[in-house]
């Protein structure tokens, strides 16, 4: 049985059992306020009687007065009874006879009807009052007796509504006891064991262990949710198999495309040395003789020799970027800076700032180094200036660090923004300014290897361009 049915089942139960537990209150409160109108019905009656002999005893308005207020407290109830207490009607009815002929009688026998059975005498003679007297008397003792019975019937019925209501209360307890017993069986064997050997499942899975299965069996929720991670974890075993596949395809893929960079390299290097080898001879053998043209064509030859090879180390450099890695150290940023400075050696007017609180991480130094350096070297490639001034600084972001490199040079226009990062990309033609086009195409491979970004910002219309990078404190 599914365990939704189960809780359903019990809920239908506790609410019968409620519904039954309340239905028995409104019957006990109807058993206690018939026997309270009860005890009041035999109260008045014995006050009527009581009443009676007082008046006969010494006729005066006080008895008299009581006796019909205490008459007509007793019709009152009389009348409710039998809607607050149905098994009393039947004394109900006879006590309202009873008391009709009483007040009758009590009315001729104390004048307030003077209706004259003596013959025309206005007076009651003894016999008739006495006649009157006895009347009266049977009367009372017969109202008596029917008031006595309907309490005894109220004092039953309380006590049987009290017993039933008891008796349900005890069943109610106990049967909730029993559920409650039940549902935590229950609940201890279809709920915390399941839940334990998914936990148990989430656990292994966790810990790489794709092939593990849960067999519940059943079909009640928790075999559902076991027959779901079953499913889940062979499209998770089935993905970290692809997944595993497309590494290696990924992984021998790059070894091949390194393998190829090296020999492409090594290749065609060899023909470029022999070419600027031929032009060196050239120009010895000619000496004075190469003049114009000739010379400017040789030199030309030459320069793109060396640019050829350039571009060759370029492409080596950047097919290993994020890929090449050394110890992790700690690293003194600072230090790192003054160090490609040095090795740059830049132009004399050319000012390189960088703050004295500079962070330490803990990375590999190699590549935070070369993206340094590919930063500051373009800021001095493409200064329009003599004289210009690079600030490094950065920021801490939590678990990462920013740094910018700005430059006060002529800008990049937002349009090139993305475009400058590309491979083989320079907003100045090679001849102007030396270089591969690939030293921001590096630059930014290395830094999203490390899952940062590298941004530009360089307001149109306005000089200076600065190069914001994230790299990880760790």
């Amino acid at each position: 049985m599914r365990i939704g049915t189960l809780l359903l089942v019990a809920t239908v139960l506790l609410v019968a059992m409620t519904v039954a537990t309340g239905f028995a209150l409104y019957r006990t409160r109807d058993a206690r306020t018939g026997a309270v109108f009860a005890s009041e019905i035999v109260r008045d009656v014995f006050d009527l009687n009581i009443l009676v002999d007082e008046y006969l005893a010494r006729p005066s308005e006080r008895p008299r007065r009581q006796w019909h207020i205490r008459h007509q407290s007793l019709v009152d109830l009389l009348h409710v009874l039998p809607d607050q207490f149905p098994q009393g009607r039947a004394e109900a009815e006879l006590l309202l006879r009873d008391a009709d002929l009483l007040h009758t009688i009590f009315l001729r026998l104390s004048g307030e009807d003077p209706v004259a059975d003596a013959g025309t005498d206005p007076h009651l003679d003894e016999m008739w009052r006495a006649r009157l007297t006895a009347d009266l008397m049977g009367i009372s003792q017969s109202a008596v007796t029917t008031a006595t019975h309907l309490s005894r019937v109220a004092s039953s019925a309380e006590e049987a509504a009290e017993q039933r209501l008891h008796t349900l209360l005890l069943v109610f307890v106990g049967s909730s006891a029993c559920l409650v017993l039940g549902l935590w069986a229950v609940f201890v064997r279809r709920v915390l064991k399941r839940l334990g050997r998914l936990q148990q499942a989430i656990g292994r899975l966790e810990e790489g262990e794709l092939g593990y299965r849960i067999d519940m069996g059943g079909d009640d929720e928790f075999s559902r949710v076991a027959t779901a991670f079953d499913a889940m974890a062979g499209r998770l075993e089935k993905a970290a198999e692809d997944l595993a596949r497309t590494n290696a395809d990924l992984a021998r893929s790059n070894k091949d495309l390194e393998h190829f960079a090296y020999v492409a390299s090594h290749d065609l290097k060899a023909p470029l040395r022999a070419i600027d080898n031929l032009a060196g001879w050239i120009a010895e053998d000619l000496g004075d003789q190469l003049e114009g043209e000739p010379k400017s064509n040789l030199q030309l030859l030459q320069g793109r020799v060396k640019r050829m090879e350039g571009l060759l180390d370029d492409i080596l450099e950047y097919s290993r970027a994020g890929r090449v890695n050394g110890p992790v150290v700690d690293v003194d940023t600072n230090a790192l800076i003054s160090d490609v400075v040095e090795m740059i050696h830049p132009p004399a007017g050319m000012a390189i700032a960088v703050p004295a609180a500079m962070p330490c991480l803990t990375t590999v130094e190699g590549p935070l180094h070369q993206v340094f350096s590919n930063l500051i070297i373009n800021a001095i490639k493409h200064h329009d200036r003599p004289e210009g001034r690079i600030e490094v600084t950065a920021q801490d972001k939590g678990d990462v660090y920013e740094f910018a490199v700005a430059d006060d040079g002529p800008g990049i226009p937002p349009e090139y923004h993305e475009r400058v990062c590309q491979m083989f990309q320079s907003l100045k033609p090679r001849d102007d300014v030396e270089g591969s086009g690939m030293g921001l195409a590096i630059v930014k491979k290395l830094i999203e290897v490390r899952n940062g970004s590298l941004t530009i910002d360089s307001p149109d219309g306005e000089r200076g361009t600065t190069f914001r990078f994230e790299w990880p404190k760790g």
